[in-house]
């Protein structure tokens, strides 16, 4: 006879892909204009990036377009972007 496990009324995606887990927000909630972590597709470490008005998203240290973005989170307080 064969057994298949219940149905568990707690399934749902991984832990660290759920909404506010480790500080990562859904992109659409990201602010416009500001610099932010942006988690990205085949990276092992956030980006800093900016959102734009169309909801794109570019790097700040070249201004190419991101392509595949996954999350953001805010930059932590006590981190500065190094002036040039």
């Amino acid at each position: 006879m064969r057994r298949s496990a219940p149905l568990l009324a707690t399934a749902g995606p991984p832990e660290e892909n759920r909404h506010g887990v480790h500080g990562l927000e859904p992109l659409e909630t990201a602010p416009v204009g500001e610099p932010v972590l942006v988690q990205v597709r085949g990276r092992d470490a956030p980006v800093v990036a900016i959102r734009d008005q169309d909801g794109d998203w570019q790097a700040t240290w070249n201004g190419d377009l991101i392509m595949d973005p996954l999350r953001w989170a805010p930059i932590p307080n006590g981190f500065k972007a190094q002036e040039e």
